[in-house]
């Protein structure tokens, strides 16, 4: 007994009577209940001094390090036990879970694989060792185990939810829908399921399927702000904004903080033509999570569009672009000047003397965002006269090399017509 304590870390001690082992168990769950967790290890830690060999409070102790969220603590503690005992499965699968979910994927596959060499006939390891093949987008091993999970216990709809989802990811939608069909049939409340099937016929760009779907799982769902972000979500791709508008109020009066719901209630007030509330909207998004690159993008690019608040939109297109420097959407707000670019900062400070350009007001629209910009003149080493910047309408962009680049500065500012 004694050695085994040293081995996990703890001195050794004479082992009472087992009824103050329970006592300290007692004691301890009830710290752990009322949120004392420092003086919960601190129990468990004593109640282990007394009886190393209890798996039940080493399981305990792991799992008040989980809720802590010290996962190097639980992870080590369940390692020193798998040293002793290379056949417990509650551990092992203990450790699976903490690597997966601590990034350490490749560990977590290989302690699956350990746990499917160990037991190869039970079900649960293969449906736990079929999602780490997923989340590793291992699709056909993932495909593979989950079918083997199935015929293990076709009434089970996780079985066939999980493998609903490796043939969504792996675009077999077919398959997909056929597996969630068959979880649903089993288990009409499992909301997973409704989801997963919906968002199938949503991949396929089957609009009024996946609405068919998420108004069927409406009444059942117990996360209903979800059913009714997935709505949003297909008014949305439909052009119905308001009534993409109406089910995204609803979803967010039940989830009044979730940016995912917010931005898409911002994007289709910007759609619908209601400016003042799409920047409300994304500026509650920008409250809660400030450095949301898509959302400073979508705002910066709003209000440089509209001739307002520019230095603010400059700086929003500049940190968006920090977080994702090589995005292109980002780089095309910021930098415009492609063949068909899509414009944010549209005009320049020019040098008008240079080469004897002209301002001529253009009224043009850019896939239906800029009203109109100057589009100047000038004399160009081809003898003829080129745009050198422009609304974005064919042949209205300036030629790399031509003669009226001698003089400009990019000052990054809007420029009205006039």
């Amino acid at each position: 007994g004694n050695t085994q304590a040293n081995v996990r870390g703890f001195p050794p001690i004479k082992v009472p009577a087992k009824s103050q082992i329970v006592l300290f168990d007692s004691v301890t769950s009830v710290l752990e209940l009322q949120g004392k967790l420092d003086e919960a290890i601190t129990e468990y830690k004593q109640a282990l001094n007394l009886n190393p060999g209890n798996e039940q409070t080493f399981l305990s102790l792991g799992r008040v390090y989980e809720t802590k969220k010290d996962f190097s603590k639980a992870i080590e503690l369940y390692e020193s036990i798998l040293a002793q005992d290379t056949t417990d499965l509650v551990i092992r699968s203990k450790l699976v879970q903490l690597y997966f979910n601590t990034g350490e994927k490749d560990k977590a596959l290989s302690e699956g694989l350990n746990m499917c060499k160990q037991r190869p006939d039970d079900k649960n390891v293969k449906k736990l060792l079929g999602g780490i093949y997923l989340s590793l987008k291992k699709y056909p091993q993932a495909e593979t185990l989950f079918s083997d999970y199935i015929k293990a216990d076709s009434t089970d709809p996780s079985g066939f939810l999980f493998s609903g989802r490796a043939y969504l990811e792996d675009k077999n939608y077919p398959q997909a829908k056929l597996m969630l069909q068959k979880a649903i049939d089993l288990d009409d409340s499992l909301q997973e399921a409704w989801v997963n099937l919906g968002m199938t016929y949503l991949e396929e760009d089957s609009l009024s399927p996946a609405k068919e779907v998420f108004t069927q799982a409406l009444p059942k769902a117990q996360r209903k702000d979800e059913i009714y972000y997935f709505l949003g979500v297909v008014h949305s791709r439909q052009k119905e904004f308001s009534q993409a508008i109406e089910v995204l109020l609803e979803a967010d009066s039940l989830s009044p903080n979730s940016v995912q719901i917010l931005f898409l209630l911002a994007s289709d007030y910007e759609q619908s033509g209601n400016f003042d509330q799409a920047v409300i909207t994304f500026e509650k998004v920008l409250s809660i999570e400030p450095e949301n690159d898509e959302a400073l993008n979508y705002l910066g690019y709003m209000l440089a569009d509209k001739g307002v608040r520019l230095d603010e939109s400059q700086k929003m297109i500049e940190k968006a672009l920090e977080k994702q420097p090589e995005n292109g959407a980002y780089l095309d707000s910021y930098n415009p000047g492609g063949s068909d670019p899509w414009i944010l900062w549209p005009l320049l400070d020019i040098d008008w003397n240079c080469h004897g350009i002209v301002p001529v007001p253009c009224h043009h629209r850019t896939r239906g965002r800029v009203d109109a910009m100057v589009r100047p003149f000038c004399s160009s080493p081809r003898g003829w006269g080129d745009l050198i910047y422009g609304c974005g309408v064919r042949g209205s962009h300036a030629y790399p090399g031509d003669g009226c680049y001698c003089n400009y500065q990019r000052l990054y500012r809007y420029h009205p017509c006039t």
